[in-house]
């Protein structure tokens, strides 16, 4: 295999192909990794390997111990899960949104938006308490079962 500038040539008989590996699709690549190792890792009830998923800033505001008391409690189950988007930050490219949806409810939605941001080569799930909180009694309330997380008015401070 010869690699010319993102450029890989597979094998070298007439039927070759290349295939073009750009940064936007390592990027994505290494998103759908992080949200996937979190949410199988809440599935599986392994909360620690969750919260390693975690940027530095979630885990100083949000300590192990409360992340995993709170799903434990809560017994947050994660069934079945697709990524339907994954948007970069178009100001900052170190931060990026992912919308997860299920046919069942996560964390009391059906559509989850997830908050990423890169620290050291790695895209980490930026938290909060009300990030992952269950919206199951909100959404009865106010009548929204669908509503989602809410990425952009956090972002602007809105």
């Amino acid at each position: 295999m010869v690699c010319v500038s993102g450029l890989f040539f597979l094998g070298s008989s007439p039927y070759s192909r290349a295939v073009f590996v750009t940064k936007p699709n390592r990027e994505i690549s290494l998103i759908l990794k992080s949200v996937h190792v979190y949410l199988n890792d809440i599935k599986a009830g392994d909360y620690r390997g969750a919260y390693e998923q975690l940027s530095s800033a979630s885990k100083k505001n949000y300590p192990l111990d409360h992340f995993i008391r709170y799903h434990s409690n809560k017994g947050i189950k994660i069934q079945d899960f697709t990524v339907d988007k994954v948007m970069f930050n178009q100001y900052d490219d170190r931060k990026a949104e992912v919308v997860v949806a299920s046919p069942f409810l996560l964390y009391g939605r059906e559509k989850l938006d997830l908050e990423m941001i890169k620290e050291d080569k790695k895209w980490c799930i930026v938290v909060s308490r009300t990030t992952i909180s269950d919206k199951t009694s909100a959404a009865a309330n106010t009548g929204n079962s669908k509503k989602s997380g809410g990425f952009f008015r956090r972002l602007f401070g809105g």
